[in-house]
């Protein structure tokens, strides 16, 4: 399988984020961080430059975090984002994809933000398999992700085209498998997952959802 490759675009993926979507991404992705519990084992799969590490040792102290990341330009500068020892020690930047969790291995949390609208439906659906799997029960998901929007007028049009700009980028750039928005929402839908919360940003074009595996 064929996974996205972000060497290339790595210095530069936080600053066109932020030119394009202003904070509206970080926002959305820091929308139920108050929801990770004390002493939780979280497994974070793409988080990119890792900007969030900050804020989640921010929210709980004492968390052990397993950063999954398929590239190394990417996982490089995670890792310069945490500058306190203790911090650092609770993390493992783990260089791979899904693939190299451990079969043992179980979270408490997992977090896939801006990840799932990488991968046609038949990867996403062993993706999510594979995600699910390794989330204990009562375990919570934080998804992150665009979303297709019922907008009116020239939002809907505005979405369309931005949509359909950013996944021709992306396939050039970083060879992502997707050309349009999978349904990520009904792929979960099939897990025993239950929502607990969600919010919208950004014209309905990105959607934040806690899930519970019950």
């Amino acid at each position: 399988m064929l996974k996205p490759g972000f060497d290339l675009i790595a210095p530069y993926y936080d600053f066109l984020a932020g030119l394009v979507f202003g904070r509206t991404l970080k926002k959305a992705q820091l929308t139920f961080l108050d929801n990770i519990p004390e002493q939780a084992r979280i497994l974070i799969i793409g988080g990119g430059s890792g900007w969030l590490l900050p804020e989640i040792f921010a929210r709980t102290s004492t968390c052990q975090i397993v950063y999954l990341e398929a590239s190394a330009n990417m996982l490089n500068q995670a890792k310069q984002k945490i500058k306190d020892p203790a911090q650092a020690a609770c993390v493992e930047f783990r260089f791979g994809t899904e693939n190299n969790i451990q079969p043992e291995e179980e979270f408490e949390v997992v977090i896939s933000f801006f990840f799932l609208d990488l991968f046609l439906p038949a990867e996403l659906e062993n993706i999510t398999h594979i995600l699910f799997r390794h989330l204990q029960p009562g375990g919570l998901w934080l998804v992150t992700d665009f979303v297709q929007t019922h907008n009116a007028g020239l939002w809907q049009i505005w979405t369309k085209i931005l949509t359909q700009s950013m996944y021709r980028f992306f396939r050039v750039v970083s060879g992502i498998s997707a050309t349009t928005l999978p349904d990520w929402q009904n792929i979960l839908a099939h897990y025993n997952l239950a929502p607990q919360k969600s919010a919208y940003f950004y014209h309905n074009l990105i959607k934040s959802v806690l899930y519970q595996k019950k």
